[in-house]
């Protein structure tokens, strides 16, 4: 979001069109001519068709209030199988990669919250009803004032890629250069 913000107060005079959407559709749309740069949160993606202009690894945390018997401690996938979670909706990339461990240790989550949005999680899971697991952009602000603690699962590592995409044989715009720009100066100084 602050991506999309600095470009906007930059270039006002450009149109900006955003398209939320998973990854194998962004890649079809981006394929297909729909779009000129992709911003995913994935396992690694290739395409002898495109350019990767940044990626950067990204941890996903487990977290929960720092009044949970878990926070700050290590536990096994087994323990924090038990937990009540607060996930974000089914398909969303770490959820699914999370689900998929699970599965090769034949466990699954037996209490779950759907929820949309990363900061409705991170808050819930501040007033202490339940944990979750979220990429470690989303929970530095927390996890810096104490407001939510990290939990260590010794069996489960999830790393994703940051990968800001785009098509190398279409025409670079200067508005596409501008919002590359803003994209690499955004990550490279966020960065660990």
């Amino acid at each position: 979001t602050y991506i999309i913000k600095e470009y906007m107060v930059t270039y006002p005079e450009v149109t900006l069109i955003v398209k939320i959407a998973t990854t194998l559709e962004l890649m079809g749309m981006m394929e297909k001519g729909l779009l000129d740069i992709i911003i995913l949160l994935d396992r690694k993606v290739f395409s002898s068709n495109w350019e990767v202009h940044f990626e950067k690894e990204e941890r996903i945390v487990f977290f929960c209030s720092p009044k949970h018997p878990m926070a700050n401690k290590q536990v096994s996938l087994v323990d924090v199988s038990k937990e009540k979670f607060l996930l974000t909706e089914k398909g969303c990339n770490y959820r699914q990669v999370f689900e998929e461990l699970l599965a090769e240790q034949r466990l699954e989550v037996n209490h779950c919250l759907d929820i949309g949005s990363t900061n409705t999680i991170i808050d819930y899971a501040k007033d202490e009803l339940g944990i979750s697991l979220l990429p470690e952009f989303n929970l530095k602000e927390g996890l810096q004032n104490h407001t939510i603690s990290e939990i260590s699962v010794n069996d489960c590592n999830i790393v994703l890629y940051i990968q800001v995409i785009f098509n190398k044989h279409r025409w670079m715009s200067p508005s596409m250069k501008a919002f590359l720009s803003i994209t690499s100066k955004y990550f490279y100084h966020t960065g660990p």
